[in-house]
């Protein structure tokens, strides 16, 4: 009803440089759009001392399982919230807290994507396209289509694919 309120969480990982170009123009359109962004820019995973306050987007890569807040009890993410966590096996089982996909869903995001298997990087939802297709008004569900550039089970979206967190503007 009143749109999505929080700040913005990006994660890069100097794995691979396009991976990060790819979470440098998410944070720039989410900037764009009035959100406070908060950039992890090292090699490390965001870890506690890391603000993590009204986490709404987060946006990372390259760790095979949560960890940090996401891997805490009792974290939450704000109401609306929604991420993704670029790794081979990010969902490889959503009802497992330990993979991205499963820690997502328990603190509380509403929608997330993921790989079941090893698709390589560029088959994978890309952050940026995401960020844009949203950002232009789309839905969660269409926002999962564009971002991906080739369909296979490797592949998935978790939440309301009808969600548009950008419904309404911060103002």
């Amino acid at each position: 009803k009143k749109g999505l309120r929080g700040r913005v969480y990006i994660d890069k990982s100097k794995y691979a440089p396009k991976g990060d170009e790819w979470m440098e123009a998410s944070a720039q359109i989410f900037k764009n759009m009035g959100y406070d962004v908060e950039i992890e820019e090292t090699k490390r995973l965001m870890r506690y001392g890391d603000r993590a306050d009204g986490m709404a987007i987060y946006f990372g890569w390259y760790s095979n399982i949560a960890r940090g807040y996401f891997a805490e009890n009792g974290f939450k993410a704000a109401p609306g919230a929604f991420g993704l966590h670029i790794h081979s096996f990010s969902a490889e089982s959503i009802r497992d807290e330990k993979t991205w996909v499963g820690s997502f869903v328990k603190n509380g995001f509403s929608a997330t994507f993921g790989n079941s298997a090893e698709p390589f990087l560029f088959p994978t939802h890309q952050p940026h396209l995401i960020s844009k297709a949203l950002a232009d008004g789309h839905s969660m569900g269409e926002a999962a289509m564009i971002s991906i550039p080739a369909l296979s089970w490797q592949g998935i979206f978790v939440g309301d694919p009808l969600y548009r967190p950008f419904s309404r503007d911060l103002d």
